[in-house]
């Protein structure tokens, strides 16, 4: 869910919201418009209309990750609500291929390092009784969600992609949220600020494990 209704550094932007006809563009420069165009005041009404639809979409998007953090550490040992909403996941690659955070060349589970031989499915369901196909299906998303974590702008692509219907967005946005935080973040915020995985400070996190569990 998009809290923020208003585009952040573009060059151009189209605005509707809040208008009773036609609309509002808004140029970086005036190379930008059209020629035809000619420039107005911000409607009065607008800006109030921004406001209200951005409180409510706050207040829902906190709403819902509230949540699903909770749904995440419902046991008292380890995340089984996580891993409740991963088991139906094909690893089917939607997800990656919809996100417009994954742009790794070579993604790890497309190489034969998860191609396992027959014989070790047969080796994991005789000690364990059964095994799991496709397998390493949390692995995969956790591997995602520790690549996308600082970047991922909830955008809900992964989710739309999934055949599965899982919460994929609400899931990684959950963590994004946290994560964010600590490197006073927003992606897509200003393409000044440094990207938080492209930037190493010596003494980032020294109290890791401590004040950040």
């Amino acid at each position: 869910m998009c809290d923020t209704p208003v585009a952040w550094d573009a060059d151009l932007a189209v605005h509707w919201i809040g208008l009773e006809d036609g609309l509002l563009l808004e140029a970086r420069d005036a190379s930008g418009l059209p020629s035809s165009a000619q420039p107005v005041e911000d409607p009065p009404a607008r800006a109030a209309s921004l406001g209200a639809l951005e409180t409510v979409r706050r207040t829902a998007r906190a709403q819902a990750l509230d949540a699903m953090e909770a749904r995440m550490h419902a046991g008292p040992e380890g995340s089984p609500g996580l891993m409740l909403d991963f088991e139906a996941c094909q690893r089917c690659h939607n997800c990656t291929v919809a996100c417009p955070i994954c742009y790794c060349k070579e993604c790890l589970f497309r190489t034969d390092a998860f191609r396992h031989e027959p014989r070790r499915y047969f080796g994991w369901a005789e000690r364990k009784g059964a095994a799991r196909l496709p397998g390493d299906t949390l692995t995969f998303q956790l591997t995602r969600l520790c690549h996308v974590t600082a970047s991922c702008v909830g955008c809900g692509m992964c989710t739309s992609a999934c055949p599965a219907e899982l919460p994929v967005d609400l899931l990684f946005q959950t963590v994004a949220r946290r994560t964010q935080a600590l490197f006073d973040y927003v992606p897509g915020r200003s393409l000044q600020d440094p990207l938080p995985p492209a930037t190493f400070e010596r003494k980032e996190f020294v109290d890791l494990g401590e004040a950040h569990r």
